[in-house]
């Protein structure tokens, strides 16, 4: 995905953002900030195992995996004369700040690395009673996570910081009564197209 700057962006205040030659920006001038996504990926996995108990008995165990990654930033850039704003990897018009720690000139961005991992097994049990009539949907799962959101901020106060979250696992069960003609497509935890996807 390329950048997206923001229609209209917003006043530079006085004294806060400079060129990269160390010329200060002047209180007015349009700035524009951008969403920059350098990666975002989803990918996952979930196998099962299918066993008959009798005709009307059918038992499911299985494997799920998730991995959700969302990297970006949001950089600032001067707009240019015209009104038209600049690629934000233009150096010509970037916006840099003064870093607290270090009184050196840093790009005027934020940074964010933040998603999650889970593990989780599964068994399901569905019986059918009544001529096929009532089906009745037994399960259970025990899910392993962790999460993260890594966050870097270049402003006139520079902060780094970090937040993670880890689970060791979390049981979680779900019972269904579904009409035999209803077992299908009525949400994750339930039958679909022969596909089983636990509820968080």
């Amino acid at each position: 995905m390329g950048p997206l700057g923001a229609t209209g962006g917003f006043l530079a205040p006085a004294n806060i953002y400079f060129h990269a030659d160390g010329t200060p920006v002047p209180a007015g001038q349009q700035m524009t900030p951008y969403f920059q996504a350098n990666e975002s990926r989803q990918v996952g996995a979930t196998a099962s195992l299918n066993y008959g108990l009798d005709q009307h008995n059918q038992l499911r165990l299985g494997y799920w995996y998730e991995n959700n990654i969302l990297n970006f930033a949001l950089p600032t850039s001067v707009t240019m004369a015209d009104g038209t704003n600049p690629s934000p990897n233009w150096a010509a018009y970037q916006a840099f700040v003064v870093n607290g720690a270090t009184g050196k000139l840093a790009h005027s961005t934020i940074g964010s690395d933040s998603g999650y991992e889970l593990h989780s097994l599964f068994l399901q049990d569905t019986t059918k009673y009544l001529n096929d009539r009532l089906t009745v949907t037994g399960g259970f799962k025990f899910v392993m996570t962790n999460y993260w959101d890594k966050v870097a901020i270049q402003s006139n106060h520079f902060v780094t910081g970090e937040i993670s979250a880890r689970n060791a696992g979390f049981e979680h069960s779900v019972w269904r009564f579904l009409p035999a003609d209803q077992r299908q497509g009525r949400g994750h935890g339930a039958a679909r197209h022969g596909e089983f996807r636990p509820d968080l």
